[in-house]
């Protein structure tokens, strides 16, 4: 019974932190909203650090968890992580923030009572691993090399994107504007309580009880939920012009911090666009700041370089540039509004790309985006669980 809560913990442990090393970014803006959330806003420039350092404690003491490497040591991690996310969750659970926990970074989001919840579980499983404290056990060379597998494939989605992309705007999702943000959802009303015999009842206004029944109150109006993929796109001018990404073969290179930019890495974008233009295909490049420090930050680029990125730029919120692609000065090809493929800063597709690309079938370009990553990332989380097990229980067994 011991080795199995050590197990369910080891395993929640190891999805959480590798579902947050697949996603630093958002993982670090996630920390940055708890430093906001508890008034330490002025560490926000560690976010990202903390957010892998602290996604990697979860993955490797989850690894060790599971195949029973370092059990004292691991047993200790566990319970003051464990007992760590309590106290905040009971916090935020009676605060009750307009954030996301980010227990599994995007891949699944909890309420912050759910949380609270599955916390608890989380101590009440502790207490029957961990107590007492198990003795130390030798250390195993599988969770050593599954723990580098899993810290390489952080640093992999950290320089490049990430191999499973979670958020509401990755291959295959479709953007809208913010005109026709979504498609027409029938407004509902709310229903109107009545009771009878001490039983409480909603009607609709359509099919109001007889004077039998007694009005309490009026119910609240079922909410509409609405799609999260919307990019509001402006021009120079402040005209909405979120069409530009909605019509055609589109090749968009979203900057959502401009500072951090070199002349290089403008130029290259340059260099990019003026080839997606030559292959049939809309350039745009899309900047989170206002107009007048998009153009001080194109300064020092030669004149023809400054021209062409600036009659291809429009302008937009930086979150939401985060969202559509986790690099900065990353590359998104959309059909028609559809996402289809996309690229970090770091690895610009080649103008033989592009041209496979201009007159390649979307599907096609999203199965190829998509499947891969996914495929890899299942076939590594079955591998590393089944492998750490079956190698503690082989051990136990011959012992």
């Amino acid at each position: 019974m011991r080795r199995f809560c050590a197990i369910l913990i080891g395993l929640v442990f190891f999805l959480a932190g590798l579902f947050k090393l697949i996603d630093p970014v958002g993982s670090g803006l996630i920390v940055r909203s708890y430093l906001d959330f508890f008034h330490i806003g002025f560490l926000g420039g560690l976010s990202g650090v903390i957010a892998f350092l602290l996604s990697s404690v979860e993955a490797v003491t989850g690894l060790a968890l599971l195949g029973g490497a370092r059990r004292r040591l691991s047993a200790i991690v566990s319970i003051v992580l464990i007992g760590f996310f309590t106290v905040v969750t009971f916090i935020l659970m009676l605060a009750n923030p307009k954030m996301d926990c980010g227990c599994f970074g995007e891949a699944f989001h909890l309420t912050h009572t759910q949380t609270f919840i599955k916390n608890l579980i989380l101590c009440a499983l502790a207490a029957g691993a961990f107590i007492p404290l198990p003795k130390t056990s030798s250390r195993k060379k599988l969770t050593v090399i599954l723990s580098i597998i899993t810290l390489l494939i952080g640093a992999y989605s950290l320089f490049f994107l990430p191999l499973w992309d979670f958020t509401d705007m990755s291959a295959g999702d479709r953007l809208y504007d913010t005109t026709h943000p979504f498609p027409p959802v029938k407004a509902q009303e709310p229903g109107f309580i009545y009771e009878k015999d001490g039983v409480q009842k909603e009607f609709s206004l359509d099919a109001l009880p007889d004077s039998t029944w007694t009005f309490v109150s009026v119910g609240e109006a079922p909410e509409v939920k609405t799609p999260s993929n919307l990019v509001p796109v402006t021009s120079a001018a402040g005209m909405v012009s979120d069409s530009v990404l909605l019509h055609g073969r589109v090749l968009a290179v979203s900057v959502y911090d401009v500072d951090a930019m070199s002349d290089s890495d403008w130029s290259d974008a340059a260099r990019l666009l003026e080839s997606a233009s030559a292959k049939g295909m809309s350039p745009v490049l899309i900047a989170a700041s206002a107009s007048e420090d998009f153009e001080k930050a194109l300064e020092s680029l030669a004149t023809e370089e400054r021209l062409k990125l600036m009659m291809v730029s429009y302008f937009s919120d930086h979150k939401v540039l985060m969202t559509l692609n986790r690099s900065n000065g990353g590359v998104v090809v959309l059909d028609e509004g559809l996402i289809v493929e996309k690229w970090s800063a770091s690895s610009y597709p080649s103008d033989r790309q592009l041209q496979k690309i201009a007159g390649q079938n979307p599907g096609n370009l999203i199965m190829s985006a998509s499947v891969p990553g996914r495929f890899w990332l299942c076939a590594f989380i079955v591998a590393a669980v089944l492998l750490s097990l079956y190698t503690y229980r082989k051990k136990v067994f011959k012992a």
